[in-house]
């Protein structure tokens, strides 16, 4: 398969050998994981709730019709051609039985809950819908309202407990409102089928089945699926984001701030290159250095969630949490591209310590506590200390950390940590 990866006036294309994964950021906490081969049950369309710091699976990824390894029936679906920007993707697909070829392309526009789609040409594709946590592999107590008109789906799902799998049946645990505003037509489908994850089988992760709804079959070119919490905001994020998207192509859509890439720092590393040739590694060019650079830049920052409770997550699909190490460890690169941002992980941090100087593992929180935590935190306000202009009171708790780390922790000279405490020994 071609890979590309654009940034700004940079780009860098190479043949590989694996099947790729698509991964796109909304900067929310939420992602688009669209797989290339063999599914994941953590594929699809997943948004991070900041109130609850949960994250929900929304939808599968899209389905298109009649393409080599359709998704649904046991894998992704095969692409010849993946082309990549920091918030887009496209993917060049082809037609069982007749060699014809298309394009897919991918937006998750920032600060949204949602996702856009376009086609290069009209295809039938079919949306299937599994609302749930994350982890949650629970099958029963799950119900779907949907109604369909003037180019709108509009889904309310409910999720219920049930005496077969909770300790309690019949109490309302959530209710997400999904809203799908499209070009072309529509068939509600309203019916249950089993999707199959063959890279969970793989990797004996279970469970590696599960029956998803399917809620409808469109005829389109291109379509936005908005979710949440709030049915007012879905549906108006919906309509806002597909009037941009109906009357824009591809490439316009970064133009308008709803997808932009993040061209500053290819150009930096860009030019750094330049002056020093010697960093380039043989068989690298420096235009792939300066790609590379600004996918992990893009992907540092696409971590950040910015909403009520701020934080950097610590890996995705898996880790959606914030853990105080990994925070603390990333807020150097974090201070070199959003300041504002690093301070902000320092002070959450700093306020966070205990009566003995710990810091929480992570949060949401554990019974275990993190005990390099605040070493890291004290390098890190000695590194940013002129940015970070603390307050008097934020200063004495350092100072009394210091003298709780000491009467808490000190044995010998040293700093005792206790088990589970260090990632060396988790």
């Amino acid at each position: 398969m071609l890979v590309q990866h654009t940034a700004g006036s940079l780009s860098c294309k190479r043949d590989v050998q694996t099947h790729p994964r698509i991964l796109l950021l909304n900067g929310r906490g939420g992602y688009l994981s669209i797989p290339d081969g063999d599914a994941s049950r953590y594929d699809g369309f997943f948004i991070f709730d900041d109130s609850r710091l949960e994250m929900y699976k929304v939808a599968e990824p899209i389905a298109v019709e009649g393409v080599k390894g359709v998704y649904g029936i046991g894998g992704g679906m095969e692409g010849r051609e993946v082309r990549t920007h920091p918030q887009c993707a496209e993917r060049v697909l082809t037609l069982n039985g007749e060699g014809a070829s298309f394009t897919e392309s991918f937006c998750m526009p920032q600060g949204y809950n949602a996702i856009a789609y376009q086609l290069s040409k009209p295809a039938e594709v079919v949306i299937r819908l599994d609302p749930r946590h994350s982890y949650d592999a629970r099958h029963f107590g799950r119900f779907f309202d949907a109604e369909s008109s003037d180019g709108r789906v509009i889904v309310t799902y409910t999720k219920k407990t049930h005496a077969s799998e909770d300790s309690s049946d019949g109490l309302e645990e959530f209710r997400l409102y999904i809203a799908i505003r499209f070009d072309g037509g529509c068939k509600l489908l309203k019916r249950w089928a089993e999707q199959h994850y063959k890279y969970d089988e793989k990797r004996g992760s279970q469970p590696a089945s599960r029956y998803v709804f399917e809620v409808c079959r469109l005829k389109t070119r291109g379509l936005v699926i908005s979710a949440g919490f709030d049915k007012g905001l879905v549906e108006a994020e919906a309509e806002r984001l597909f009037s941009n998207y109906e009357n824009s192509n591809y490439e316009e859509l970064s133009m308008q701030g709803i997808a932009l890439p993040q061209t500053a720092q290819a150009d930096y590393i860009n030019s750094r290159i330049k002056q020093h040739p010697e960093l380039i590694p043989d068989g690298l060019s420096p235009e792939e250095i300066a790609i590379a650079y600004s996918c992990a830049c893009n992907s540092l920052t696409g971590m950040l969630v910015r909403g009520s409770r701020h934080g950097l997550l610590a890996g995705l699909p898996w880790f959606f949490q914030f853990w105080s190490r990994d925070e603390l460890i990333s807020a150097m690169a974090l201070a070199s591209l959003d300041m504002d941002a690093a301070v902000a992980l320092l002070i959450k941090n700093l306020n966070a310590s205990g009566i003995d100087s710990r810091i929480p593992n992570r949060v949401p929180s554990t019974e275990t506590r993190c005990a390099d935590s605040v070493g890291w935190l004290f390098l890190r306000l000695s590194q940013l200390t002129e940015k970070l202009r603390l307050s008097d009171s934020q200063m004495g708790l350092l100072e009394k950390g210091i003298a709780n780390l000491m009467s808490n922790h000190e044995r010998g000279g040293l700093v005792h940590s206790e088990l589970q405490e260090t990632w060396m020994d988790t």
